[in-house]
């Protein structure tokens, strides 16, 4: 899969003035790994797709901040799908894999999109990481938005026990 490459590519597109967000990333990849490991998801294609999307998920916000002076998911989600395809390019994924992960970070603000698996570990990985950071109330958090795996709600658990 190439996940230390692809976490260098990530890097690189938010550069040194993007740590939070750096930072955001790596927590919702370490999310992301644990949810796959908990749901036992075996299936290669499922795998890969969901940490690469947990890589690559918000790469659009450096250029949707720049272009609309905002991080809005909309904006995010139109900008990042077309830089994770750069980046996807540069790492030489296979077709199918590129094409898939492109469709996850073109929708991860959208839950309605929500399809398979692979989706849901990144929604729940980035759902846990946002509540983690405090960008996210889950008291306030409308219940039909929340967690899509089993182990998502298990993690939210052990994290809201903990705060």
């Amino acid at each position: 899969m190439g996940k230390e490459r692809a976490i260098g590519l990530m890097k690189e597109h938010f550069g040194p003035n993007n740590a939070k967000w750096i930072e955001h990333t790596m927590k919702v990849v370490s999310y992301a790994e644990k949810i796959v490991e908990m749901e036992n998801i075996r299936y290669p294609f499922i795998r890969d797709v969901a940490i690469l999307s947990a890589i690559f998920h918000d790469v659009g916000i450096p250029i949707a901040e720049k272009k609309y002076g905002n991080r809005e998911g909309r904006n995010q989600e139109m900008e990042g799908a077309i830089i994770a395809r750069n980046l996807l390019n540069k790492l030489m994924v296979r077709e199918d894999i590129k094409e898939r992960i492109i469709y996850i970070v073109a929708h991860h603000h959208s839950e309605d999109a929500i399809d398979g698996p692979d989706f849901e570990i990144l929604w729940d990985a980035d759902l846990l990481t946002n509540i983690e950071e405090g960008r996210i109330d889950m008291e306030k958090y409308p219940e039909e938005k929340g967690f899509r795996t089993k182990s998502g709600e298990i993690l939210y658990k052990v994290i809201h026990k903990s705060h």
